[in-house]
């Protein structure tokens, strides 16, 4: 069986832009109020700094620019690299959900059946197991079908060929059969 890697990580770009941007906008919220509160306790501080010592005010605004440039810096940093994190794990999902429709959008075209089969790692492998068992017992059953069909053709082509009670017997025989495809 070939094993297939990715080429596109953005295999439902609807999808997993919107998921990762969700998730990007509620990390954002919770990111942004560390700085900004850093920022309010700096001005506090620079504040009460100013009444006892007005020459270090020039240091601390100094200060106080460049430790919300660096946390700025951080959160930018962090929210991108959740952003990276999501449409990776998003594609996790949305990879196996393509190759499902893929495949199903193929499977009338299709005169051997091939098995259903997703990366290792992604997430529903679970699904391609109950497929193929399920579209095996398919199978089963529809070839089980055709050999009894098959068996009920050459008995009704017997038929043909005898006389009376043996008819009766042949006839018999070929509705059980019949019946059975009910059950």
């Amino acid at each position: 069986m070939k094993d297939y890697k990715r080429k596109n990580y953005l295999i439902n770009p609807r999808f997993q832009l919107k998921v990762s941007i969700y998730l990007i906008l509620c990390i954002a919220v919770c990111t942004v109020v560390y700085p900004i509160g850093i920022w309010q306790l700096f001005c506090l501080f620079t504040q009460a700094v100013s009444e006892y010592d007005p020459a270090k005010m020039q240091v601390l605004e100094e200060q106080k620019i460049e430790i919300f440039t660096l946390l700025s810096l951080w959160v930018i940093g962090t929210l991108s690299l959740a952003f990276v994190v999501c449409i990776f794990i998003s594609h996790k999902i949305a990879g196996p959900l393509h190759k499902l429709k893929e495949y199903l959008k193929d499977l009338p075209n299709q005169k051997i059946v091939p098995k259903l089969v997703f990366r290792q790692g992604d997430y529903f492998s679970e699904i391609a197991d109950i497929w193929n068992k399920s579209f095996g017992e398919i199978q089963n059953n529809t070839s089980n079908l055709n050999e009894a069909i098959d068996e009920i053709i050459n008995q009704l082509e017997g038929i043909k060929t005898k006389s009376g009670n043996e008819v009766v017997e042949q006839l018999q025989g070929v509705i059980e059969k019949i019946r059975m495809f009910k059950k």
